[in-house]
C-alpha cells in the first residue's frame, strides 16, 4: 500500500518568511486530514494565520495534485488510489485525465476491463468466448486485424505496451 501525503504550510507565515508547515498522511480520511490541518494552523507563529496551501505531495503516483487543492478532493483521490495495482493505476490516471472529478472517475473504472495481452489476443479471446471456431478456419482468422479493429471503433483502447482497456467506448 503506498501512502499519499501532502505538506500542509500556513500562508501568513510563508508571506512574512517564515516556514511552518507539516506533511500529514491522507489515506485516514477526511476528518484526519481537517484535524491535522487544524494543528498546523492553531500552532502557526502568526496570529492572523487562516489560510493554508498544499506546498508539496507524495505517493499520488503522478497524478498532479494543486496548491489549492480542496481536503475532501484529495481524501477521495487518496481513498482511490489506496489499493490499485499498476496496471489499474496506469487505467485510473488514464480515466482522471479524461473527468478529472475523482469520484466520477471512480465510477468508469467499474465499467471498463483491464487486459494484458495483445490486441490480437483478446479478439482471439473474445472470439472463442462467443463461439467455436471450426479447426479448419482457424489458421484464415486474422485476429490481429480484428484487434485493430477494435481499437478502430473505440471498443479497445492501449494505454501501455500489451495494457488495453476493454468496453472504452463506455468512457
Amino acid at each position: 500500500m503506498n501512502t499519499q501525503q501532502i505538506y500542509i504550510a500556513c500562508l501568513s507565515s510563508y508571506n512574512n518568511s517564515i516556514l511552518h508547515g507539516e506533511w500529514i498522511e491522507c489515506n485516514e480520511g477526511l476528518e484526519h486530514i481537517q484535524a491535522e490541518v487544524n494543528k498546523i494552523m492553531k500552532s502557526s507563529p502568526m496570529d492572523d494565520a487562516e489560510e493554508w496551501a498544499i506546498h508539496d505531495f507524495s505517493g499520488f503516483n503522478g497524478i498532479e495534485v494543486n496548491e489549492y487543492d480542496s481536503l475532501e478532493h484529495i481524501a477521495v483521490l487518496a481513498e482511490a488510489l489506496e489499493n490499485l495495482d499498476d496496471n489499474e493505476l496506469t487505467v485510473f490516471e488514464y480515466i482522471l485525465s479524461m473527468y478529472s472529478n475523482v469520484t466520477e472517475a471512480k465510477e468508469k473504472m467499474d465499467e471498463v476491463n483491464i487486459f494484458n495481452g495483445s490486441r490480437g489476443d483478446y479478439a482471439q479471446e473474445i472470439t472463442e468466448e462467443c463461439s467455436e471456431v471450426p479447426e479448419y478456419l482457424a489458421n484464415y482468422i486474422d485476429y490481429d486485424a480484428m484487434g485493430r479493429d477494435f481499437e478502430f471503433n473505440g471498443d479497445l483502447v492501449e494505454l501501455d505496451h500489451n495494457l488495453y482497456i476493454t468496453n472504452a467506448n463506455e468512457l
